[in-house]
């Protein structure tokens, strides 16, 4: 950590100290004078009988309802709101958070900024472990996490001087799994306190997932173990895929090869936000970026980039998935792209209504 960055960040938490004791100053001379003008009024009404019951439930009332800054739920190791589960080891450098993964759910882990730690988020490290010794998770693992559980998401940012990293495991697990991710530690890189623990259940086997593949378009060339979509081949021969998708199914898109670091890096994603937002087929030769949400009400996409900061520090690493909802009114196309050097691999998804457990292809 640079001079600049330093005292930015002394001046950030002498700032947010300085508004918590403001806060409790405020709150203090509040109760006091309001304490001081019951007593007053008793003294001049003579009214002692009613107004000391008033006093006694008004002085319980404000011990009840504590002023929101001592109850943060943000300072809390571990926190459960809504689809999100959030790990704070930014707060809590040396403990850990277990995590028993439930389908559908995101992820988040919060980890600090450690000095003289590169400043981007380095996925493979921080997987690079393969289990816990005497309450430290070690580094032993050089597999990457994109090969143990080819299909997860990660994103990464850097906000406030803090790793936000989201976690998001596939929806087709083969067996039961745990991932560590471990947080940069201070003393060595060879071993943390701080970490989290993921454990994954495998899929319960269905009709529609017997293949255990996401209906989707792999540009990326991701083959054999480490293959998840079900359409999979190399970007420089493989320009247009099609899928054809019903109610209630899950489409997937990746743009990115996990293991050949030789990959083109320099690899997006169009539209941006893709399956956030999409484009939407007129007509052959034109289309427009709408959002998936005004077409499919009730969808839902992974990951939600829609608010992620445009910064250097932001990584994505190229998968994209979309839960279509149980109930299509009519039949649409909608298109996203992989943007490589060269050229532009385009996937192309046909999404067809269901009429009495029949597609409407089949009417």
């Amino acid at each position: 950590m640079n001079r600049y960055e330093l005292i930015s960040l002394t001046i950030t938490k002498l700032t947010i100290l300085f508004e918590v004791l403001v806060n409790i100053f405020v709150f203090a001379l509040l109760y006091y004078y309001f304490m001081f003008m019951l007593l007053f009024i008793v003294n001049i009404f003579k009214m002692r009988k009613i107004l000391y019951s008033l006093l006694f439930l008004i002085h319980v009332y404000i011990h009840c309802c504590t002023p929101v800054y001592m109850t943060n739920p943000l300072n809390k190791k571990e926190i459960h709101i809504g689809n999100y589960y959030i790990c704070n080891l930014r707060d809590y450098a040396e403990d850990t958070c277990n995590l028993n993964y439930t389908p559908n759910k995101v992820v988040k882990l919060l980890c600090p900024v450690v000095p003289d730690s590169p400043n981007t988020f380095n996925s493979d490290y921080c997987f690079e472990s393969d289990g816990v010794k005497d309450g430290y998770a070690i580094k032993d693992n050089n597999k990457s996490i994109f090969t143990t559980i080819p299909g997860i998401i990660i994103t990464s940012k850097i906000i406030n001087n803090v790793h936000n990293i989201t976690i998001t495991p596939p929806f087709y697990v083969l067996n039961n799994i745990s991932i560590i991710c471990m947080c940069d530690s201070i003393n060595t890189r060879e071993e943390s306190k701080a970490y989290l623990k993921i454990n994954i259940s495998r899929t319960e086997q269905t009709h529609s997932t017997l293949n255990s593949l996401v209906k989707g378009c792999d540009f990326g060339s991701n083959l054999g173990e480490n293959q998840f979509l079900t359409k999979s081949s190399n970007e420089d021969d493989f320009f247009m895929c099609n899928i054809n998708a019903y109610p209630g199914d899950i489409i997937g898109l990746n743009c990115s090869n996990f293991y050949n670091k030789n990959y083109d890096d320099k690899t997006r994603i169009e539209p941006k936000n893709c399956f956030s937002t999409v484009y939407l087929g007129v007509d052959k030769h034109s289309y427009n970026a709408v959002s998936i949400t005004s077409l499919l009400p009730g969808a839902k996409y992974y990951p939600d980039l829609s608010s992620t900061p445009k910064d250097k520090n932001f990584r994505y690493f190229g998968t994209t998935y979309l839960m279509i909802p149980d109930v299509i009114d009519s039949k649409f196309t909608i298109y996203c792209s992989c943007l490589y050097r060269t050229h532009v691999s385009v996937a192309v998804y046909e999404l067809i209504p269901r009429f009495n457990g029949n597609n409407i292809l089949n009417r």
